[in-house]
């Protein structure tokens, strides 16, 4: 019987596996898995009545923050919950006194309020997914070479995660990211090597801030004939597949169960609005 060929997957995904087995099995630890439903719960109650977002905007402005919505997270994206928390933070204070004292005025025993213990340990869990997110946007770009930068990322992630080994709330986790990495990328693919001993600016000890890699080898490709070609061909393969996957997804956010009746043509011309 013929082996079936295992798939290849592209940077990006790779980084998004390893994330999402993160989340996975962190949010199957009952009591982190309590403390960040409490969060998301909370932002849902206050968004759900326009009077609640009313009156929480009135209380952000006596605090002195600037009244926003909070999107809340979907389960299926990893980094949607990322983005949930991180913006949450920085209202901490003022979302867990709105929403405790709303829950005593409706007398809703049953409901556990915001404590700092919840805070804390969405502030561990986004400190620790940042590098992950960050990693997932670089590798992800589309106006910028990126093929040259997937190692540089790897060795980066492993750094995080090797500084998180013991941490009380993630070691568990930590362990499982380690062997899914090892997992992807035990062998290195010979493109993302090469593009990185073809970028002169991993020669030097700091990197240079708006440095054009394609006009540097077009510069010297009179010194470097054969090789600035090479070069050219392996630093311009992209390193994702987001851009073109999200050419043929964008229809799927339009055509919804309670709209999907729409003609070709006009979804056609939402998909082109939307680009």
């Amino acid at each position: 019987m013929q082996s079936q060929k295992k798939p290849k997957l592209t940077a990006e995904n790779d980084v998004a596996l390893v994330t999402k087995n993160a989340l996975k099995l962190k949010i199957s630890i009952d009591e982190v898995s309590d403390q960040i439903d409490r969060i998301r719960d909370a932002i849902s109650w206050i968004y759900n009545s326009n009077p609640r977002f009313s009156e929480f905007k009135r209380h952000c402005k006596l605090n002195g923050l600037k009244p926003r919505r909070f999107q809340t997270d979907m389960l299926v994206r990893w980094n949607s919950t990322y983005l949930m928390l991180e913006n949450c933070l920085e209202y901490d204070t003022t979302i867990t006194c709105f929403y405790n004292m709303k829950l005593a005025e409706t007398g809703r025993p049953e409901v556990k309020t915001l404590t700092k213990d919840d805070w804390y340990v969405a502030k561990v869990f986004v400190q620790f997914l940042k590098i992950f997110y960050n990693v997932t946007v670089t590798l992800s770009e589309v106006y910028y070479l990126t093929s040259s930068q997937v190692i540089h990322q790897i060795v980066e992630m492993s750094e995080v995660l090797n500084s998180y080994r013991e941490d009380e709330y993630l070691g568990t986790v930590v362990v499982a990211m380690e062997t899914k990495l090892k997992k992807y990328w035990a062998n290195i693919p010979l493109l993302y090597a090469s593009s990185v001993i073809v970028d002169p600016r991993f020669d030097t000890v700091e990197e240079k801030e708006e440095f054009d890699l394609l006009l540097w080898w077009k510069t010297y490709t009179y010194r470097y004939l054969v090789l600035s070609n090479l070069a050219c061909d392996v630093l311009v393969i992209p390193v994702s597949t987001v851009s073109s996957e999200q050419a043929f997804s964008t229809s799927g956010r339009i055509i919804e169960p309670r709209i999907s009746c729409l003609s070709p043509e006009m979804v056609e011309v939402l998909t082109c609005l939307r680009d």
